[in-house]
C-alpha cells in the first residue's frame, strides 16, 4: 500500500458475484452495487492507484467469489496496484492470493489464531503482506475463532515485533458497525506499530474524512472506501479535495494593521 502521502483506496467488495458491503458485522444482503469489474473500471477512470478487493463471502464464511475476483483482477492488471482480500487466513489460501500477482495480500483477523504462519508469511513474502485488524474497543473482533476478544494491544505488539509492513484497521461498535468516530483501534495501531495504517470502511461523508484527518496520526497513511461511493454520497474526486490542506481562517490570515 502507499505511504508517501495521504492514500484514498477504493473498496471492490465481493457478494454473490456483485459488489456489495458490509452491515452489522455481517454481508449486507439488502443492497447490490452491479458488476465489480464495472465498478473497479469506475474508480480507476476517476484517478485510483489502488484499489481493495474483497470476497465478502470468503470473510464471512459463507461462500467464494474466486471467478468474479478473477475478473476484476484481469481487468485492473497493468493499471492499478491491487490489495487482495477475503477470509486469507491460512497457508492454502495464501498461496492462491500471492499466485495472482497482486501488489499485496491482506491477512484476515482470524489469522491471528496462528501467530506463527502469520510471522512466516510476513517473514517470506515481507511488503507483499498486509493484516487486516478488526477490533471492538480495546479488544480484537474475529466471531467464531479463538482471537474473538483478545487484547488488541497484544495482537499489535505481536504484529509489530515481526515486521508487519502494512494494516487496515477497522473499528466495529457493539451493533457491529464500522465507526465514523471514536477510533480507538486506529489510534492503538498508530502508536503502537512502525507499518503503514490504514482506516477500514466506517466513512460515510466527506465530515468523516476531515475527523480523520483531524486525528493527526503520522501513522496513517490512507483509507480504504467503500459503501459511500457506490451511493454517491460523494465522488472520488471530491474525497480527494476533503484531504487536502486546510486552515482556519480565524487562526490564520493577512497581516493585521
Amino acid at each position: 500500500m502507499p505511504t508517501p502521502t495521504f492514500a484514498l483506496i477504493p473498496g471492490v467488495e465481493i457478494t454473490h458475484g456483485h459488489a456489495g458491503a458490509q452491515h452489522h458485522g455481517d454481508v449486507d444482503l439488502r443492497h447490490s452495487y452491479g458488476d465489480p469489474v464495472t465498478a473497479a473500471e469506475r474508480w480507476i477512470a476517476q484517478g485510483a492507484t489502488w484499489l481493495h478487493v474483497g470476497d465478502l463471502d470468503a470473510t464471512f464464511g459463507s461462500g467464494s467469489n474466486a471467478e468474479a475476483v478473477r475478473h476484476v483482477l484481469t481487468a485492473c492488471r497493468g493499471r492499478v496496484q491491487v490489495a487482495l482480500a477475503g477470509g486469507i487466513r491460512d497457508q492454502a489460501g495464501l498461496d492462491a492470493a500471492l499466485h495472482t500477482g497482486v501488489a499485496q495480500v491482506v491477512l484476515d483477523t482470524a489469522a491471528l489464531a496462528d501467530p506463527e504462519f502469520v510471522r512466516t508469511a510476513i517473514r517470506q513474502h515481507s511488503r507483499r503482506i498486509a493484516v487486516s485488524i478488526t477490533a471492538h474497543g480495546t479488544a480484537l473482533s474475529a466471531p467464531g475463532t479463538s482471537v474473538d476478544g483478545a487484547d488488541l494491544a497484544a495482537a499489535l505488539r505481536l504484529l509489530d515485533e515481526a515486521g508487519c509492513p502494512a494494516y487496515i484497521v477497522n473499528d466495529m461498535d457493539s451493533r457491529g458497525l464500522r465507526k465514523q468516530s471514536g477510533r480507538e483501534a486506529l489510534v492503538a495501531a498508530c502508536e503502537i506499530v512502525r507499518g503503514a495504517v490504514l482506516a477500514g470502511g466506517g466513512i460515510q461523508r466527506l465530515e468523516d474524512l476531515h475527523a480523520l484527518m483531524d486525528l493527526r496520526l503520522p501513522a496513517l497513511t490512507g483509507a480504504v472506501i467503500d459503501q459511500a461511493l457506490y451511493v454517491d454520497a460523494f465522488s472520488l474526486a471530491e474525497a480527494q479535495a476533503a484531504i487536502a490542506p486546510r486552515y482556519d481562517p480565524w487562526e490564520w490570515g493577512p497581516a493585521r494593521p
